[in-house]
């Protein structure tokens, strides 16, 4: 198993489709390794706390959108959850599927970092 389908496999990711997308490692790396600089979660957990349905809403979706991008599984279905609960203003039951996504979110960018620290072949 190489590091990126390693990474895939600790974020609970979809190699096989990311690599049907993307066509080899490098390019999934350099995508994935870009996913450490978005500031969805960021901005949703600030407009959470804000409660700021409106804005976490747009960046809940925004990171469903990336991950969905990526083929980080766990990490979409996780932001979709909150994402259909914020759709419909359900601030109770997005906050209640917030510690699904941060565990997913943790998840990920701990593979993510691990990825980005081994040097790249």
């Amino acid at each position: 198993m190489n590091r990126v389908q390693q990474c895939y496999e600790q974020a609970g990711g979809d190699y096989a489709a990311a690599l049907e997308a993307y066509r080899d490692d490098s390019r999934i790396r350099r995508f994935v390794i870009r996913l450490a600089g978005d500031p969805s979660y960021r901005d949703l957990r600030a407009a959470m706390e804000a409660e700021d349905t409106e804005h976490a809403f747009r960046a809940a979706h925004s990171l469903k959108g990336v991950a969905m991008t990526l083929r980080m599984t766990a990490l979409y279905e996780a932001a979709s959850a909150v994402t259909e609960a914020l759709r419909a203003s359900d601030r109770e039951r997005a906050m209640e599927d917030m510690p699904a996504l941060e565990s997913a979110y943790e998840r990920t960018m701990e593979a993510v970092r691990d990825l980005a620290a081994e040097p790249q072949k």
